[in-house]
Parts: structure tokens; sequence; C-alpha cells
């Protein structure tokens, strides 16, 4: 396996060492577009959010908007559970933060659970997409909200479809997901659709 292809494969699935690094340098070099888009979102402090890939700096910038709410964060990867759990330490051991290792495709929550879900960097490595964003969507409240955000060029270099904001757009769509606004900035995607 070339060095390009175990980065990528790290990337999608941190393990070991390498994955831990990895994760710890996606969280750096992701904070001023994650900031970017998490200010998209409509947070209040008593919302309710599940963060979809987590690596630990978005669940902390998650719960400093929602500081009465609950964030719930869940990754396959169990570096990237680590890892969040023990940057959230404090917040997890209070209760208003909650990590598990699960997969988007089951998540392990109750129908309408929660007010937002996001998704960031995170779409572009997943299996199933479709199934995904339907599962997503069963776990949004009515009147809820879900985003991606993602860099463009991992978007065209991950993705066989789904490539285009109106692509992305007619999958929102397709699920439920209404209201749909798109937003772009220095090689970022940020999208967001509400659940009626």
């Amino acid at each position: 396996m070339k060095l390009l292809d175990k980065l990528i494969e790290q990337s999608k699935l941190p393990s070991g060492f390498i994955g831990k690094v990895m994760i710890r340098i996606m969280n750096r070099t992701h904070d001023r577009r994650t900031r970017w888009a998490i200010n998209k979102l409509k947070i209040s402090k008593a919302s309710t959010i599940l963060d979809v890939g987590c690596g630990g700096n978005t669940i902390r910038l998650l719960s400093q908007l929602a500081s009465n709410g609950k964030i719930c964060g869940i990754d396959y990867s169990k570096e990237s559970i680590e890892i969040t759990s023990k940057l959230n330490k404090k917040l997890v051991n209070k209760g208003l933060v909650e990590i598990s290792h699960a997969s988007v495709e089951n998540i392990p929550y109750p129908t309408e659970t929660f007010n937002i879900v996001t998704m960031i960097q995170t779409h572009y490595h997943l299996h199933d997409l479709e199934k995904s964003i339907h599962e997503v969507y069963r776990v949004t409240n009515q009147n809820g909200t879900f985003m991606i955000a993602s860099e463009l060029y991992k978007i065209n270099y991950h993705m066989s479809k789904y490539k285009t904001n109106e692509q992305l757009k007619d999958l929102f769509v397709s699920v439920g997901f209404i209201n749909i606004k798109i937003y772009e900035t220095s090689g970022w995607l940020c999208i967001i659709g509400n659940k009626l």
C-alpha cells in the first residue's frame, strides 16, 4: 500500500499511534473552518446535538454553545472515541457530553432525539451516504437541523457522486430535508437543511 493510501485510510478510520497523530492534526487544521460552519447554525444553550465522526474539537466547540444542553458524538474509530473522551473528560463526567463507538448507518439513539446533527469532514468517507443521511433524518427532531461541512477538494477526490452543490442539495431533499442553504468560503462547503 502506498503512503498516500495509508494516510487516506488513517483519515477515514484512524487507528494506532498514527491514527491518534492524524486526529490531533485534523483537530488543529480544521479548527477555523469548523468554527465557520458551526456559526451558520442556530444553537441555543439547551440544544441537543449529535456530531457524526467526532474527533474531539467539534464536541468541545459545540458544548461551549449548548452549555445547558447535551452533546453526543459517534465514531467508528476507537482512537477517535478515546481522544474525544479525553479532550472532553470534565463534560463527559458531568453528563453533558456522551461519546459512543457507533456507525452512522445505525445510530444508537431513538427517533427524533436531536435538535442539530453535524457531519464535519466526514460524509465523503461513509460507505453508504444515502442510508446514513436517512438515519440522520430519523434521529433529527421536527424543526431540527442537519449540517454537512467539508473541504471541497476532499469531496472532489473521494466522492464518485454527490460532488456538486446541486447533487448534495438533491440528496438532502430526497431524504426529506427542506430550506436547504449552501455556503462556501476558501475551499470549504457547508450545506444545511431542516426537518419539517
